[in-house]
C-alpha cells in the first residue's frame, strides 16, 4: 500500500482525473456516495504526499551514501576523508516538499589530489539510483583557483582549463577547497624556508697535536775560552782549540 500512495503521491493530476471520474460513477448511485469515493481518491493522495515529505531525507541520505561507496574507488586513500556533495533537482508536484529527480557531484578531497565522482542520478520519483558518468582525480599541484561563480564551483586548473560544478552545496564545497589549497601551499613554503634558512655545511676542522721530542745533550768548558761546547765535538765551538788537549 505504502507503494501505490508514494506512486499516486507524485501524480496529481492522476488523483485529480481519478476523483472525478469516482465521483461521477458514485453519483450515479447517490450524489453523497460520489463525493466520497472521490474524497477518499483525494484522501489517498494527500497520504501519499504526507509519505514523501516524511520520508524523502532519509531516502536521499541513504543513495547519497551508496553514491560516495561507489565514487571512492580506493577506500584506503579515501578512508578519512569527509566528501562534498553538490546537487541539483529537477521535478516538483503541488504540496511536495522535494523535487522528482536528483543529480549529485561527490568531491573527496584527497592528500594529494581532488576525486571527483560526476553525475550519480537518483529518481526520487521511483526510488531508482543511477550511477554516475565518470570519476577524476586533479592533483592540488594543478589547481590554480577555487572559486564560487554563479552557484557554481569552478575549478581552474594551472593547463589552462577548468571545471564547473553548479548545484546546491557548491558554495560550502568552495570554502573547504581554498582551506585545503591554503593549508597545502603554507605546509610547502614552511618546507622551502627551512631550507632556506639551514646554515651552510662548515668545514671540518681536525686538530693535530704537536709531537715535541727532546733531546739531552753532555757539554764541557773549554778551559782556555771558558765557554761550553758539547762533549761530542773534538773541537771548541768558540775558539776552536781541541777538546781534551795539554
Amino acid at each position: 500500500m505504502e507503494g501505490f500512495v508514494w506512486w499516486l503521491g507524485w501524480r496529481f493530476k492522476v488523483a485529480a482525473i481519478g476523483a472525478v471520474i469516482l465521483f461521477v460513477f458514485g453519483a450515479g448511485v447517490h450524489p453523497a456516495f460520489g463525493m466520497v469515493l472521490a474524497a477518499g481518491c483525494l484522501g489517498l493522495w494527500f497520504w501519499g504526499v504526507t509519505v514523501i515529505n516524511s520520508n524523502h531525507e532519509k531516502i536521499l541520505d541513504t543513495a547519497v551514501a551508496q553514491f560516495m561507496r561507489d565514487g571512492v574507488g580506493n577506500p584506503e586513500q579515501f578512508a578519512n576523508v569527509a566528501p562534498i556533495v553538490i546537487s541539483t533537482a529537477w521535478g516538483t508536484e503541488p504540496f511536495i516538499k522535494c523535487c522528482a529527480d536528483y543529480w549529485f557531484v561527490i568531491l573527496y578531497p584527497g592528500e594529494g589530489a581532488l576525486r571527483v565522482y560526476d553525475r550519480p542520478r537518483f529518481d526520487l520519483k521511483n526510488k531508482r539510483p543511477y550511477r554516475g558518468d565518470s570519476t577524476r582525480e586533479v592533483y592540488y599541484e594543478h589547481i590554480s583557483n577555487v572559486d564560487f561563480v554563479n552557484g557554481a564551483l569552478v575549478v581552474a586548473l594551472s593547463s589552462g582549463g577548468g571545471l564547473r560544478y553548479p548545484g546546491h552545496g557548491a558554495d560550502a564545497a568552495v570554502s573547504l577547497l581554498r582551506a585545503k589549497l591554503h593549508s597545502l601551499r603554507e605546509a610547502r613554503n614552511a618546507r622551502q624556508h627551512s631550507l632556506h634558512a639551514m646554515p651552510a655545511a662548515m668545514p671540518a676542522v681536525v686538530h693535530r697535536e704537536r709531537e715535541v721530542i727532546e733531546r739531552q745533550v753532555v757539554v764541557m768548558r773549554c778551559r782556555f775560552c771558558n765557554q761550553l761546547t758539547p762533549a761530542e765535538l773534538t773541537q771548541c765551538k768558540s775558539c776552536g782549540v781541541v777538546m781534551g788537549g795539554a
